[in-house]
């Protein structure tokens, strides 16, 4: 960042009082900027993992209400040749990131209050002429808007790259009382050399630090078996598969308080009140259900799609004034304290009422019409003071995070939430593309991995002569498409943040079955290195893509390739190691510094989905 010497370098605060005209003053790393009728205080707090954490609090200082129509920080950057970074974020094809020419100005900003709609709160900009970048992670709640444009300052006759971030301005009115202030959206930001993923282990290092891992769980959720509908008895049959399989828990996604969310006729709809229907899906059995999953040692979940309600819900019916009604549908007002209390006993109940640990909150259906003009920052400080009570008084339970798959995955929701559904998208390949895309913004070990796969046995005659059993996966979201497995390939692709099972557990033919309750005890036996564990890209083109695992002080290291050909048999690859050391490998071969530095290290692999993997340990 430039030396800042105004404060239009700082900030990009617009409303119904002055342009920013006052005194701007600088002790150690906090800035004041002092006007008429307002004070700005801003905060750089850099950490030892080489993240810098900014924060900023609007205080209106006035007799007056004070009006926001901007609310927005700004890094001011020396001219130069750079390069922008940005991610876009669709149903099914979450953070697709893209570098282009920054030659004008390029904005990102997300597209409902989902937070990852459209776009991920993440912009990297890379100086060609240094061959260094800074990546800039926007933390902000609702409707938000990042961007860097060129900007020509006629005093001067010289140009700066500004990087601009916070809340949207479409539409965006806040008004602040006077002797009241506002906290603005925070960013973080820490420079990178790694064009592959912008030295993403400095993040991972500062989110293990400050938002630490409860755990890493192996998960069976329902909703790849047979989506919303639920039936007892294939239940029992899936928790008795869970159970060899060494799940630990057992989650009852959509569908089992009866009708599909969309039905609205038939009578009240339990989409709201979150009561278990008695004369659908499980009918009424789901106490008994989850009593056998305790006694077989799996903890209980639920889905719920919190925020909203059907029209016909009682609930809704007896507090509409706790709502508002849109796309014909009921969505819990946050913005109103009433409706937090409202909506958090009725969350409570359920806990307490099936004795869950486990809580799958989703968000489809979204309303698009912002009531209080504030980018919904109303609403979310609302549903913020909701999950906070939900951590205090039910720290036991596990706070998965989904929308409509992977649109709610952004760095502002760590703090609250223990892992993310990282997308519906259940193609094994697709997921693991989402991942090594999404770790550059998200704590890597926090990113769930869903295998969702079936097999038939002894499917037919090879050109080998042999009669494998042949595993496959969906290949989308809707099992509309499958793919076939490596074995492999499915145990490896799966590793890096909490491991879950979605599908038919007894279509898996029994070879691959045993492969998997293998796997799945190694994992267990490695939760505390997934938990606290940072990863880097080594390698990533249309051939390889090479993943490093490590501890914080590389004591432990796992590097896994993956092959996207078919005829480059063996991958070389340069890993980040501990400057100096020796490396024993799993079978205890002394592999010296010199030679890892000079040569690096070879993985072999056997064509298109196959991978290697290679685990080093300090000597």
């Amino acid at each position: 960042m430039m030396k800042v010497e105004n404060a239009n370098q700082l900030y990009a605060i617009r409303g119904d009082f002055a342009q920013p005209v006052g005194a701007l003053t600088c002790e150690g790393s906090t800035y004041r900027f002092t006007s008429q009728e307002y004070e700005i205080q801003t905060v750089f707090t850099p950490h030892p993992s080489g993240v810098t954490r900014r924060e900023d609090v609007f205080f209106n200082t006035s007799n007056r209400p004070l009006t926001l129509y901007s609310a927005q920080l700004r890094f001011a950057l020396e001219d130069s040749a750079y390069e922008i970074y940005t991610q876009r974020c669709e149903w099914s094809q979450e953070s697709i990131g893209a570098w282009q020419t920054l030659h004008t100005a390029v904005s990102a900003q997300n597209d409902d209050m989902r937070f990852g709609t459209g776009a991920a709160p993440i912009l990297a900009l890379w100086n060609s002429q240094m061959s260094r970048g800074t990546v800039y992670h926007l933390l902000c709640d609702g409707m938000w808007q990042i961007k860097a444009a060129r900007r020509f300052i006629v005093d001067t006759h010289s140009n700066e790259v500004v990087v601009q971030a916070g809340f949207s301005n479409e539409g965006f009115r806040y008004t602040i009382a006077p002797g009241e202030s506002l906290s603005l959206a925070p960013v973080l930001y820490y420079s990178f050399e790694n064009r592959l993923d912008l030295d993403a282990y400095k993040l991972h290092r500062y989110c293990n630090d400050i938002y630490p891992q409860k755990d890493v769980p192996v998960i069976y959720n329902t909703w790849m078996f047979h989506f919303g509908s639920l039936d007892y008895d294939d239940m029992l049959i899936q928790l008795e598969k869970a159970t060899e399989l060494g799940v630990e828990y057992f989650v009852l996604d959509g569908g089992w308080f009866g009708r599909a969310i969309n039905t609205q006729s038939g009578g009240p709809h339990p989409f709201g009140s979150w009561l278990e229907s008695t004369k659908q899906g499980l009918q009424g059995k789901m106490m008994t259900l989850f009593g056998l999953v305790r006694e077989k040692g799996l903890r209980p979940g639920l889905w719920f799609e919190i925020e909203g309600a059907a029209t016909s819900n009682e609930t809704y019916l007896a507090n509409p004034e706790l709502y508002f009604v849109e796309k014909e549908r009921a969505f819990v007002n946050f913005a109103d304290a009433r409706a937090v209390d409202h909506i958090f006993s009725i969350l409570s109940a359920r806990i307490r009422q099936y004795n869950i640990e486990l809580i799958k909150f989703d968000y489809n259906i979204v309303p698009d019409i912002d009531m209080n003009s504030d980018a919904f920052l109303s609403y979310f400080r609302g549903y913020r003071d909701f999950l906070r009570r939900l951590r205090q008084e039910h720290p036991e339970v596990h706070l998965e995070c989904c929308a409509g798959g992977g649109l709610r995955m952004v760095l502002g929701n760590v703090p609250y939430f223990d892992s993310f559904w990282m997308s519906d998208n259940h193609s094994l390949a697709a997921q693991l593309d989402i991942y090594k895309n999404t770790l550059i913004r998200m704590p890597s070990r926090a990113l769930e991995h869903w295998i969702t796969v079936e097999g038939i046995p002894s499917f037919r005659q090879v050109y080998s002569g042999e009669v494998p059993d042949i595993l496959y996966s969906s290949g989308n979201a809707v099992w509309t498409a499958i793919e076939s497995l490596r074995e492999d390939f499915l145990i490896h692709a799966s590793l890096g943040g909490p491991l879950g099972f979605s599908c038919d557990l007894s279509a898996i033919p029994p070879s691959y079955f045993d492969s998997l309750k293998r796997a799945v005890a190694n994992y267990k036996r490695e939760k505390e290195f997934w938990r606290c564990s940072e990863c880097r890209i080594l390698a990533d083109d249309e051939k390889m893509l090479v993943l490093q695992f490590s501890d914080a002080s590389l004591e432990r290291v796992k590097i896994i390739a993956f092959s996207r050909c078919k005829h480059q048999k063996t991958v070389t690859v340069l890993p980040v190691l501990a400057p100096e050391v020796d490396y024993l490998t799993e079978n205890e071969d002394l592999l010296k510094a010199d030679s890892l530095k000079e040569k690096g290290i070879t993985l072999s692999l056997d064509g298109v989905g196959s991978c290697a993997c290679v685990q080093l340990f300090h000597r």
